[in-house]
């Protein structure tokens, strides 16, 4: 006798394997109602599953793994072969193979777990590429054509993270988005590049307007934050709960200033690496919904960096963590929670 499970207990049960790759392929072989189900979660991050269980591959089997992935993904949209094709945006109704639509699922794309699968792709050693001479110059033009895909075809996209590094790959990605009418449930939003300036940046921000975290990761030191196009992706936020900024140089004013406009939704901001200059006098700012504050190995200049913080006004604040250290490395605590 077959005994069918509703429907609440097997999204119950697949919660607690969302992580686990093999548990949610073992899964959609049981029967029709698993399934339907599994596959959702089996899906919902494909790139990132893989990765996390690649150490437990043979390098062989790794390849075959990542091709298998990729060609599953790709054929949802168009042929295999056309990833190694010029840069150029693809049609999805023509030459797709699949009999089911994988993008339907995908919910989140890590940059960094794409071009991993795509390093891991054998095929990449003899393909003929007129575009790019080298492997990284191949892997970086393959994993932004990946993306764009995912960004055009996934109707359930939530998570997307970015980290371009070359000219050609920003202006891809900025046609990309340009092609886009609308991302409106996306939420969460990682940009891993110090090409600042990218109008890739501008057009995401007329097509994603519900973002929920913003994070920005620069990767290198000594690059200026604020770029025309950063604080534009911000500003056109409604909901922004979470801010984080990594790696870079700031001025805190000029951080609070630009998240003033997102002051009735903030709940969280973040400092990881940074370095804070020296501050302009500026007047003091208000976020009443602000519950958490993390700065985590920052070095500040002088002790005007700290003044914008300090005179703001955060009256639901529950949470501030702080490690940091002055010019010449000496920890310097700056202030305690208020209650």
């Amino acid at each position: 006798m077959t005994v069918t499970l509703p429907y609440e207990v097997l999204r119950a049960v697949l919660d607690v394997y969302a992580d686990d790759g093999a548990t949610l392929h073992s899964c959609i072989l049981i029967n029709k109602n698993w399934f339907a189900i599994a596959i959702q979660y089996l899906w919902a991050k494909p790139f990132n599953l893989m990765c996390k269980n690649a150490r437990s591959y043979k390098k062989s089997d790794r390849s075959k793994r990542a091709a298998n992935l990729l060609q599953s993904f790709v054929e949802c949209i168009t042929t295999f072969d056309a990833v190694f094709e010029k840069m150029c945006l693809h049609n999805k109704e023509s030459n797709k193979k699949s009999p089911l639509d994988y993008s339907e699922y995908v919910k989140e794309l890590n940059w960094t777990d794409v071009c991993s699968v795509v390093w891991s792709l054998s095929r990449l050693d003899t393909a003929v590429n007129s575009i790019h001479a080298d492997k990284d110059s191949r892997v970086e033009c393959i994993t932004a054509k990946i993306i764009a895909m995912a960004v055009q075809y996934c109707t359930e996209l939530q998570f997307l993270s970015l980290e371009p590094r070359e000219l050609s790959t920003h202006n891809y990605l900025q046609s990309c988005f340009a092609s886009i009418k609308s991302l409106p449930r996306l939420r969460h939003f990682s940009w891993g590049s110090s090409m600042s300036e990218t109008d890739a940046l501008c057009q995401l921000a007329t097509i994603a307007q519900n973002l929920e975290s913003v994070t920005i990761n620069h990767c290198h030191q000594n690059v200026e934050f604020i770029s025309e196009n950063i604080a534009l992706l911000v500003r056109s936020q409604h909901r922004l709960k979470s801010f984080t900024v990594k790696h870079g140089d700031l001025e805190m004013h000029a951080i609070l200033d630009l998240l003033q406009v997102c002051a009735n939704s903030l709940e969280s901001i973040t400092f990881s690496g940074v370095v804070l200059r020296q501050n302009q006098e500026t007047e003091s700012v208000r976020f009443p919904k602000l519950k958490c504050i993390k700065i985590d190995t920052c070095t500040h200049i002088s002790s005007s960096s700290w003044e914008p913080l300090l005179a703001a006004d955060f009256p639901n604040l529950r949470e501030f963590v702080c490690k940091t250290h002055d010019s010449k490395g000496k920890e310097f605590p700056i202030l305690v929670a208020r209650p």
